[in-house]
């Protein structure tokens, strides 16, 4: 189905209509709400997990272009460079101006560039039509799934109880962060 480093417009359709069953993909205009429901259908049916990246030698754990592709081409999935890369080659093959980027995770530790990401850019936002470059972060690879793609441009966001949490998208100086809350902490339990 998918050539060596990519896939084509007519095998990207194929893999939407028949693994996520998004039957009117060709219809389908390229836009946020369209986006949105390839990111929902992704989380739905390509597992974000680790177990098949544990078991690998450390040498070949990050990987191949052609590791991606079958990974989500047959909904192995995997961890985020799995399933956030095969997503980006997903929607550029569908039409979408779509790149990766590096992320730092921080829960206890800081770990640099640990977490892959992707932005969508110049898909028109509803919600600030005037908006003249709008960028969109879609992650479909963390244990903390996104109920739908964050608008960067519209910062600060915050999404409500998803997965038991609340997540909020704020800019730090030159940094974007996304934070998790679930609730305030009793002083009885630190």
């Amino acid at each position: 189905m998918a050539s060596k480093s990519s896939l084509t417009r007519q095998e990207a359709i194929q893999y939407v209509k028949e693994k996520l069953g998004f039957e009117n993909i060709e219809d389908a205009a390229l836009d946020l709400a369209t986006l949105n429901e390839i990111q929902r259908r992704l989380m739905s049916e390509v597992p974000f997990q680790n177990v098949s990246l544990i078991s690998m030698p450390p040498e070949k754990r990050f990987p191949t272009v052609e590791d991606v592709l079958a990974d989500g081409l047959s909904l192995q999935g995997g961890a985020c460079a799995h399933n956030n890369w095969f997503t980006c080659l997903l929607l550029r093959a569908l039409g979408y101006d779509a790149y990766t980027i590096a992320a730092i995770y921080c829960s206890e530790i800081e770990m640099e560039d640990m977490h892959m990401m992707l932005i969508v850019k110049g898909v028109e936002d509803p919600d600030d039509p005037l908006q003249a470059d709008p960028l969109f972060l879609v992650d479909v690879a963390s244990g903390y799934p996104l109920p739908h793609p964050v608008p960067l441009h519209r910062l600060p966001v915050t999404f409500p109880e998803t997965a038991g949490l609340e997540l909020s998208f704020a800019k730090y100086g030159n940094m974007i962060h996304r934070l998790h809350h679930s609730r305030d902490p009793n002083p009885n339990e630190v």
